[in-house]
């Protein structure tokens, strides 16, 4: 089982590595827009807020607090204690999923702010400080577990929120049609510590459409953009995910 676990993280990290050089890429990457771009996405927070995970072969749904273990993020540092009331099989199941075993899926939410390092709208102008554009997004994604935590498999929603000096604020929605996280070192030992490092790829399509006036509408903006136009953008995203409390002190 487990050089079954060591080849399919293999084939996978294979198959995330030929991205486009226009690739959307998040976490701390650069990400680029068919108008705007490049962005660096930094400060960004990915919080596991459900869990569900298998009890005497039961499925058992149960929420995690930010601050509480199992939601694999910084802020995951409260244990769970049960109440005296608590049924066994849920608190089991609790107790699981704060030690995130044996989980079969998890739901989680995630916020990003980006940065914009440029803007090729105005290729004379690439670095003026008027045309960067920032954007703050909200996703929720689900996510299922397989092959022992090396790799997760869902789908998500976005919401992204972009404003600049150049042109009001604009509100795009997202989906990802499907997600695909790979815990390398999972594959030689699957515990949380080696589960905090992910590496994870994802298309992203933003509804609606986008043009040269979407960023530079404004009196700030005094020169005249690149034309372009796009339906539906697809950006295929690639992330680096780094539980840093779990990497710490997880087991």
């Amino acid at each position: 089982m487990r050089i079954v676990r060591i080849c399919a993280a293999i084939v996978t990290l294979l198959a995330l590595s030929p991205l486009p050089a226009s690739a959307k890429q998040d976490d701390g990457l650069l990400e680029h827009l068919s108008g705007p771009g490049p962005f660096i996405r930094f400060p960004s927070l990915d919080i596991r807020v459900a869990c569900i995970t298998a009890v005497n072969s039961e499925n058992h749904t149960v929420g995690i607090a930010p601050w509480g273990r199992g939601s694999t993020s910084e802020f995951g540092f409260k244990p769970y204690v049960a109440k005296s009331n608590t049924p066994a099989s849920v608190r089991t199941a609790k107790e699981q999923c704060a030690a995130d075993k044996d989980v079969r899926a998890y739901l989680t939410v995630a916020w990003g702010h980006y940065t914009g390092v440029q803007n090729n709208l105005f290729p004379n102008n690439v670095e003026d400080d008027v045309f960067k554009v920032k954007a703050e997004s909200v996703n929720m994604r689900f996510m299922g577990r397989a092959l022992d935590g090396v790799v997760d498999v869902g789908f998500g929603f976005d919401l992204f929120f972009f404003y600049g000096k150049a042109f009001d604020r604009i509100t795009r929605f997202g989906v990802e049609p499907f997600r695909v996280s790979v815990a390398p070192f999972a594959a030689i030992e699957s515990t949380p510590r080696t589960r905090a490092f992910r590496l994870a790829v994802a298309p992203t399509i933003l509804f609606g459409s986008l043009t040269q006036d979407d960023f530079c509408n404004t009196s700030a903006c005094t020169v005249v953009p690149r034309q372009f136009a796009t339906k539906a953008e697809t950006q295929w995203a690639t992330t680096v995910e780094l539980d840093i409390l779990t990497l710490i002190k997880g087991n």
